[in-house]
């Protein structure tokens, strides 16, 4: 038996529809270091589903360097702590590679206690994170779209 799916849009808007999701999800790169995989999968799906926006995760800067190579990106945003190097070295790490893309810390910590161990310079934006993530991927997106815009 086969089935079939009924649709009110003729096949040839379906197809427009279908590349005009393509070419949104191209448009903007967003890199996102998390080391909390579960976090960094749900953020994923949340700016990907919800802006468009073509987003590559890692769970390390050893790995998000490498695809710092790979691709350029409209935003970089890393978690504060993690293991073998947090976010702040990264940051620093991609400014003395020249790289000038926009930079979030994306942190339980807010920017106060992490100034307490770093110097934190001005253009570095720290967002914390919220205990509701649905409300956290939220002001992120936000974030997002107004350094993009």
């Amino acid at each position: 038996m086969r089935s079939s799916i009924h649709s009110p849009l003729p096949q040839s808007q379906i197809i427009q529809c279908s590349n005009y999701e393509k070419n949104q999800k191209s448009k903007y790169r967003v890199l996102l270091v998390d080391d909390d995989e579960d976090l960094l999968y749900v953020n994923q799906v949340f700016i990907e589903r919800y802006e468009g926006f073509q987003v590559d995760t890692v769970s390390s800067v050893k790995m998000a360097l490498e695809k710092l190579k790979q691709y350029s990106h409209n935003v970089i945003i890393s978690d504060y702590d993690m293991p073998e190097l947090n976010g702040i070295d990264f940051y620093k790490i991609v400014r003395s590679e020249g790289h000038i893309t926009p930079f979030i810390i994306y942190s339980s910590k807010s920017r106060k206690e992490i100034s307490l161990c770093h110097q934190i310079p001005d253009s570095l934006i720290c967002l914390q994170k919220q205990t509701n993530v649905s409300q956290g991927c939220k002001e992120l997106v936000t974030l997002i779209r107004q350094i993009i815009s």
